[in-house]
């Protein structure tokens, strides 16, 4: 079994309800959450911060722990567009 610097296993991530794309997507997202938080607490205190870890290496801690909700949307079909009109034509 292969495990990450933390200890946990790696291929737990894909017993998410995802597929491998849907994981990087989800993942990237609640990266650029943490790293957008840790900004603005930034310019809040007026110093740089220290990160622990790297956002995306939290935001894959925080999957393996379930701590990442998700929902699917549904899709809303537009209206088909009206057929074109016939044009009419003078002989």
């Amino acid at each position: 079994m292969i495990k990450d610097k933390y200890g946990l296993p790696i291929f737990r991530l894909t017993t998410l309800p995802l597929s491998k794309y849907e994981i990087v997507i989800l993942l990237a997202k609640r990266a650029k959450e943490i790293n957008q938080k840790r900004v603005e607490l930034e310019l809040q205190v007026g110093t740089k911060i220290l990160e622990k870890e790297k956002p995306v290496n939290q935001a894959t801690r925080e999957a393996l722990e379930n701590k990442i909700g998700f929902e699917f949307r549904k899709e809303e079909k537009a209206p088909a567009p009206e057929p074109p009109r016939p044009s009419k034509t003078i002989i």
